[in-house]
């Protein structure tokens, strides 16, 4: 079973405002992929087969995305 991840709209959208980054499906992927890495950590909703990312958590991601590529636009 593959689980799905829902980025609720608002909350995307809310989130990308505030971190000062545009909503794209590279963006949107990093984000999924860093939920999934936290789900598979912490072995929990594995057998969803639809998992919603809270707003809180998005927003965790996100602002450790900003750090993360603003670390690699000053090391290129």
């Amino acid at each position: 079973m593959e689980p799905r991840f829902a980025l609720p709209h608002a909350d995307l959208f809310r989130v990308a405002a505030e971190v000062g980054r545009k909503v794209d499906d590279p963006w949107c992927s990093r984000l999924g992929a860093m939920h999934l890495l936290r789900l598979v950590e912490a072995a929990v909703d594995m057998e969803k087969d639809l998992v919603t990312v809270s707003a809180a958590d998005l927003k965790v991601y996100a602002r450790a995305l900003g750090d993360t590529e603003k670390s690699a636009v000053r090391a290129g």
